[in-house]
C-alpha cells in the first residue's frame, strides 16, 4: 500500500535511461510540478561532464516558502533576495558514487528534505537531487551510490545484480535495480558500520526476495565490497562481491569547483511540522530550530554577469 503523504518524484528508471543529458532537466521541471513547487524552466548547464541543477527559495506574500529551479542568469541573480540559492547534481539512471540522495516526503502539507526513501517506498521513490554527504559522514561518501553486485553460490552458480544504496550516518537504505528481475527485492534493513584502520566499512544489508529473508555481510574498501552472504533460517550461502560502474564523476566535478561548499541545515517550526532550509551562514530563525547535523552539503553559486539588454 502506497504511504500516505509520499511525494513520488518523477519518472522511471528505464524512461530515464533514454532521455539525452539535456532533457534531464526538463523531466525535473515536471518532477518539481508534481511537488506543487514551481519549476520555472529546465536549468541551463554548461558543464558537460556533470548537469549541475540551481535551486532557489522563494517567500510569498503570506510567508510560506517553495523550492524553484532557477532557469537563467537573470533569475538567478534577480534571486539575491532569496534567503538560499543552491546548486545540486540532479537524478540521473546511476546513482553518483559518494553522492547522497536527497527525497522529497510531504508531511501534514510541508516539503520535507530527507535522506533516505519512506519505508516501504525504495523501490520507486526517486531522488530530488544529490548533494556531498556531510564532512564527518565518511561511511556515505564511501558506500552511497549505484553498486554492480555478482553473488556466487557454493555450486559455482553466478548472478549479477546491481543495487542503489543511500546512507545516513550509520543506517543504510536502498533499493535493486528496477530494470531487472530483481526489482521486487526490497531491504528492509541496512547497517554500516566504523571502519578500522585494516578493514575499512563494515556493511550489513537484510533483505527480501520472494518471501526468503537474507543477509548480505561485507566490507567496503574502496571501490569494492567483498563478503557473504546467507539465507536466514536456510541453508543456500555463497558469497559476494560489488563494483562501482565504470565512468563515475568526480565529488567536485569542474562546473561547480569555483563555488564555495556550504552545510545545507533542516530547520522545524517549534511545535508544527513546517520545514525550512537554510546553509550555515544563517544561525538563528525566530521561532525555529536548527537540526543538530546538516542534512548535507551543496554549493553557492557563483556570482553571474547578466547581459545587458
Amino acid at each position: 500500500m502506497r504511504r500516505p503523504g509520499f511525494l513520488r518524484v518523477g519518472w522511471c528508471r528505464r524512461w530515464a535511461a533514454r532521455v539525452p543529458k539535456s532533457g534531464l532537466l526538463l523531466a525535473i521541471a515536471g518532477m518539481l510540478a508534481s511537488l506543487n513547487l514551481d519549476p520555472g524552466r529546465a536549468a541551463t548547464v554548461s558543464n558537460a561532464v556533470l548537469p549541475r541543477l540551481t535551486v532557489g527559495i522563494i517567500t510569498n506574500v503570506a510567508g510560506s516558502e517553495r523550492l524553484t529551479v532557477l532557469d537563467s542568469p537573470a533569475r538567478v541573480a534577480a534571486a539575491d533576495r532569496s534567503p538560499l540559492v543552491f546548486q545540486a547534481i540532479p537524478p540521473d539512471t546511476i546513482w553518483p558514487a559518494g553522492w547522497v540522495p536527497i527525497f522529497a516526503i510531504e508531511v501534514k502539507g510541508s516539503v520535507t528534505l530527507a535522506r533516505l526513501p519512506p519505508v516501504g517506498e525504495a523501490h520507486t521513490a526517486e531522488p530530488l537531487f544529490f548533494a556531498l554527504p556531510p564532512a564527518q559522514e565518511s561511511g556515505a561518501a564511501a558506500v552511497a551510490g549505484t553498486w554492480i553486485c555478482r553473488a556466487t553460490h557454493p555450486d559455482g552458480q553466478r548472478k549479477t545484480l546491481g543495487f542503489d544504496l543511500a546512507v545516513e550516518g550509520m543506517q543504510v537504505a536502498g533499493r535493486f535495480d528496477p530494470g531487472s528481475d530483481y526489482r521486487f527485492a526490497s531491504i528492509n534493513q541496512g547497517t554500516l558500520h566504523s571502519h578500522t584502520p585494516t578493514a575499512g566499512f563494515a556493511l550489513t544489508l537484510e533483505v527480501e526476495w520472494v518471501g526468503r529473508l537474507y543477509q548480505m555481510e561485507g566490507t567496503v574498501a574502496g571501490e569494492r565490497i567483498q563478503g557473504t552472504w546467507r539465507q536466514v533460517s536456510g541453508e543456500d550461502q555463497g558469497t559476494w562481491e560489488a563494483r562501482r560502474p565504470p565512468n563515475q564523476p568526480p565529488l567536485q566535478p569542474p562546473a561547480l569547483a569555483a563555488s564555495s561548499v556550504v552545510n545545507l541545515y533542516e530547520w522545524q517550526r517549534v511545535g508544527e511540522e513546517a520545514r525550512r532550509y537554510r546553509d550555515d551562514s544563517v544561525n538563528r530563525l525566530a521561532g525555529w530550530e536548527r537540526a543538530a547535523q546538516p542534512l548535507c552539503r551543496v554549493w553557492r553559486p557563483r556570482p553571474e554577469k547578466v547581459p545587458p539588454r
